[in-house]
């Protein structure tokens, strides 16, 4: 079972309890709304720290709903990690029965499942029952911390001179404790309620713990499941998986046949070729850091003497590890929309208006890069992923009315400007001043306008073509020059000076969907708003290559440097014309470029609709 496998098994407990977390902090907010406003910040704490019984009886009670569901929520996902695993081998196993190869069995899927999970089923809901515990004491010493701290920090001189100079005048105790607890329910609603602490004194939150534990838990079901069965069919050898940076335990294992009842041996292959193997004692199997241990990446494979040979189960194992890594980032994204809902509903509950407003911005940005990432990656946004117990139609419509007051430039980074400098685009000189608040090196033309929104997204569109070419961190990138569409003298979205190291965008790069689409609609890959920047970065990279092995590229040279290209890409197009490639159907710009004799740039579209397509 793969890696991407048992986190889909595991999701759904891990959803479970990432809504017992929610509940938990809600409880929070809820008892922390009963505290005397008018009292003094003294008197507060000492009600709120008296009264903390009534908030563990609150907790008791929805900890006790939750682990009626896990029961049958464990069942079901300890089955389904069974069944599959069984379900890859048995019709193979049928087959060879059938031909008299290995021994038949009568025993049924459904008896060798259930003495895989009996197995395991009792371990994980011991675990299921410590994290309730877990959770039960910790979200009381959340509260207790946030009450200490609020208290602490209400009180700090420091904090009371922020405030008083953000207000314009001096605040009162009250205000002060409401400042303060706004910032420390922050701080909560990022840490979450643990669900588990290790030796080392770490916690885990809920999410971080039930998905390791239940991967772990379904890896081993899956593997009890794979050898019971194989044991239905008196088979004993496995063969286990190998890839690059496997653990010191697991590295010494890996790619290695091993029998599991019994010595070390020789055996053949499925063309005669004899294959040794070894003791399954001799492993590292069974160690939490050895084979098919905790977050082991490795597979087994039954082997048949005279009939396997020592290969995988095919499938495609870099695609389904680029999409396991590309979901565990989404994973990432859509906890932090979690943890903004739940500060948004913590303020909302507490009726913080001005926190309720601050808390919301940062809820529309990070919900916002969520869309964009599954958008850029090809993935599914499925809204009930980022979804929160309580945070209902009524709270989401309170987060987009404080939405409206916030003014949207609020969502990006002010646009600061250092030195200038000025530079000859053809026969006009123009006047750049360098950005200091941008990720990327970017100067601004001063002819340009730009909002904060137009160069927040020319900066990001910027970067997410620096990586798609696996650029990042490299030297001598391009200096970015935006200008205006008049300074920029071409239709062209960007074009890169090879000489000067420049790599020139217009400010419509900055602008919507359909305006970048229609600036680039001659190219390769027009709908993607990155193909143009792509484009002109791959010529930067040819540069890089021909500054290597040549120098640097000067006024003298550029024409050698451009007869050097092309000569190279002609060779690389007639191949692939050979090939069946059809080179004149890339985009339009890329035949015009044909017919024109720039096979650099057609060979440079070629690119980007392989790296974009």
């Amino acid at each position: 079972m793969t890696k991407l496998e048992m986190m889909q098994h595991s999701q759904g407990l891990s959803n479970l309890y990432t809504g017992l977390e929610t509940d938990l902090i809600a409880n929070i907010a809820e008892y922390l709304k009963r505290g005397d406003i008018a009292s003094t910040t003294a008197q507060w704490k000492m009600q709120m720290l008296a009264q903390l019984g009534a908030l563990d009886k609150a907790n008791l009670k929805t900890i006790a709903e939750y682990a009626e569901l896990t029961p049958e929520m464990l069942t079901e996902t300890l089955e389904a990690a069974a069944l599959t695993a069984i379900g890859e081998l048995e019709p193979g196993f049928q087959e060879l029965a059938r031909d008299g190869i290995i021994n038949g069995t009568e025993v049924p899927i459904e008896s060798t499942m259930e003495r895989a999970l009996e197995a395991y089923y009792k371990q994980a809901k011991d675990d299921m029952n410590m994290v309730n515990t877990t959770m039960l004491y910790k979200s009381k010493s959340a509260a207790q911390r946030l009450i200490n701290d609020t208290a602490e920090l209400a009180n700090k001189q420091s904090f009371l001179n922020m405030l008083s100079k953000a207000a314009g005048k001096t605040v009162t105790g009250a205000e002060s404790r409401q400042a303060a607890m706004r910032q420390c329910i922050k701080e909560m609603s990022d840490k979450g309620i643990p669900a588990f602490v290790d030796k080392l004194g770490r916690e885990w939150s809920p999410e971080a713990y039930i998905n390791m534990n239940i991967r772990t838990t379904v890896a081993n079901t899956a593997h009890q499941a794979q050898f019971d069965r194989m044991d239905d069919y008196d088979l004993n050898l496995v063969e286990v998986s190998s890839h690059s940076g496997a653990r010191p335990k697991c590295a010494k294992d890996q790619g290695k046949i091993f029998n599991r009842s019994g010595k070390g041996g020789v055996t053949e292959d499925l063309n005669g070729k004899k294959i040794r193997y070894y003791a399954w004692s001799e492993s590292s199997y069974g160690e939490p850091d050895g084979l098919l241990g905790i977050n082991c990446g490795h597979q087994i494979y039954p082997f048949v003497p005279g009939i396997s040979r020592q290969t995988y189960f095919p499938y495609d194992e870099e695609e389904n590890n680029e999409l396991y890594q590309k979901m565990q980032r989404q994973r990432e994204l859509e906890r932090r929309v979690r943890k903004s809902k739940r500060e948004c509903l913590t303020l909302e509950k507490l009726g913080d208006a001005k926190g309720l407003e601050k808390a919301s911005v940062t809820l529309k940005q990070r919900q916002d890069a969520l869309k964009q990432y599954c958008s850029d990656n090809g993935l599914s946004y499925k809204p009930d992923r980022t979804a929160v117990v309580g945070y209902n139609r009524a709270v989401a419509g309170n987060v987009r009315k404080s939405l409206t007051s916030v003014k949207t430039s609020q969502y990006f980074r002010a646009i600061k400007y250092g030195e200038s400098t000025t530079v000859k685009r053809g026969s006009v000189e123009l006047t750049m001043r360098r950005v200091t608040t941008t990720n990327n090196n970017i100067s601004v033309s001063t002819g340009c306008k730009l909002s904060r929104k137009q160069l927040h997204k020319i900066d990001t569109q910027t970067t997410k073509a620096i990586k798609k070419l696996h650029a990042v961190g490299a030297e001598n990138l391009p200096s970015i020059y935006v200008v205006n569409h008049n300074e920029m003298q071409t239709n062209a979205i960007a074009s890169y000076n090879a000489v000067k190291n420049i790599l020139m965008i217009d400010e419509k790069f900055g602008g919507n969907f359909k305006q970048i689409a229609d600036l680039q609609r001659d190219g390769a890959c027009p709908d993607n708003p990155i193909s143009t920047a792509v484009h002109e970065l791959l010529h930067w990279s040819d540069a890089q290559e021909y500054r290597k092995y040549h120098g640097e590229i000067t006024e003298d040279n550029y024409w050698e440097y451009i007869e050097h290209l092309n000569k190279n890409r002609k060779i690389s197009l007639d191949k692939l014309e050979k090939s069946g490639y059809n080179v004149h159907n890339i985009s339009t710009y890329a035949e015009v470029s044909y017919k024109n004799g720039d096979y650099d740039e057609v060979f440079t579209e070629y690119r980007v609709k392989k790296l974009l397509r």
